[in-house]
């Protein structure tokens, strides 16, 4: 499904997937991150506070990759992160400045 939807991306276009945390432990993730290198820079992977979903397996994370294209590149450093929980107000506002600082710096669309 992520390589369908990243085929769809005009170039240099954002792709924002809703994944289980734990994607890049399957035993599918090679074969997952040799798509992504073919079509997309891996941009970042950001983790859902855990205390939204019932149980650890439930999890998920959001998979930031970009299409290739000509101002498209890869960031450095890759936007790795866990969300604050919700109810943490200061937090949350202070994680949420963080990602648009890096975003500024890093993605080019």
């Amino acid at each position: 499904m992520i390589e369908q939807s990243l085929l769809q991306l005009k170039p240099n276009g954002l792709g924002i997937f809703l994944v289980p945390k734990f994607i890049f432990q399957t035993a599918e993730a090679k074969a997952l991150l040799k798509v992504i290198q073919s079509f997309a820079h891996f941009q970042g992977l950001l983790n859902l506070p855990a205390d939204l979903f019932a149980s650890k397996e439930a999890q998920k994370s959001l998979l930031i990759l970009q299409k290739k294209g000509p101002i498209a590149k890869q960031a450095v450093p890759v936007l790795i992160g866990e969300f604050p929980i919700i109810k943490d107000h200061a937090k949350l506002e202070n994680f949420v400045e963080q990602v648009k600082s890096w975003q500024h710096k890093n993605l080019f669309y």
